[in-house]
């Protein structure tokens, strides 16, 4: 009896602490879906403002006269154009940056409602836990109960902990392949300097400076969804091994309980 209650305390304990953390996770996901929110609207609005900069040069007689006056109306389409391109792919940012986030959130969401139940399956293995203390006449029981609960609680917060690792460790690396990419289009720029090898070398350039815009957007994604910064990467390696010798310990002290 004594191990069934351990097991159901520990996994109550572990899906209660996992509830706990959801709840404080949902709340930073909130603000930055949020914040994507408005991130994507003033992108738009910017496009916006963008393109009617646009439709001014090409529509508006007055406009092209006196910038035809001045000898500036071509140039000063062509940057307009490419203001309003600019614009646009901050929007298509924006957008991805926004959906990435309410997917996150939505994943939350469903974990959450799975582990709804989580604190009144807690309160009920604690009641189970008193009952058992109070007529049971193991002395080691409120011991190993009590190791049981604190490893299930570690136990969350461990894999809590792994999972923040790893997503800064994918930030570090799509950020090293942003850097990769760019040092590449610089060396063909080179390249085409020296060598003048234009045609060829502006197309691997601008080939890489696209490869190094997407390596980008995914370096955004995973910085977006750290839950720490990356100078805090090897503070998390640090809790990881000190949660880690912790549960060693408890398991280390129940392995000696249970032999008295």
């Amino acid at each position: 009896m004594s191990d069934q209650i351990e097991q159901r305390l520990a996994a109550q304990a572990r899906a209660t602490r996992e509830h706990d953390l959801c709840g404080q996770l949902h709340a930073l996901l909130s603000a930055r879906e949020q914040a994507a929110a408005a991130d994507l609207e003033a992108a738009q609005q910017q496009y916006a403002g963008e393109e009617k900069d646009v439709g001014r040069l090409e529509n508006l007689s007055l406009t092209r006269v006196l910038a035809a006056l001045h000898g500036s109306r071509e140039n000063a389409l062509a940057r307009e154009k490419a203001e309003a391109e600019a614009a646009r792919y901050r929007v298509a940012q924006a957008r991805q940056r926004l959906d990435a986030a309410r997917a996150e959130l939505a994943s939350l969401e469903d974990r959450q409602a799975q582990l709804a139940g989580a604190p009144q399956a807690y309160a009920d293995a604690l009641a189970a836990k008193e009952q058992y203390l109070t007529h049971s006449a193991d002395p080691r029981g409120a011991r190993l109960l009590a190791l049981a609960d604190q490893r299930g609680r570690l136990t969350a917060e461990l894999n809590e902990l792994h999972h923040a690792s790893y997503d800064a460790g994918e930030a570090v690396q799509a950020l090293t392949e942003v850097q990769d990419r760019l040092g590449t289009a610089a060396n063909w720029s080179t390249f085409d300097t020296y060598l003048d090898h234009g045609m060829v070398a502006n197309a691997v350039k601008h080939d890489r400076i696209d490869q190094a815009a997407q390596a980008a957007r995914a370096a955004d994604e995973q910085l977006a969804g750290l839950r720490t910064d990356l100078a805090g990467l090897y503070r998390l390696k640090d809790q990881i091994g000190t949660v880690t010798k912790r549960l060693a310990a408890m398991d280390a002290e129940r392995q000696q309980l249970l032999t008295q």
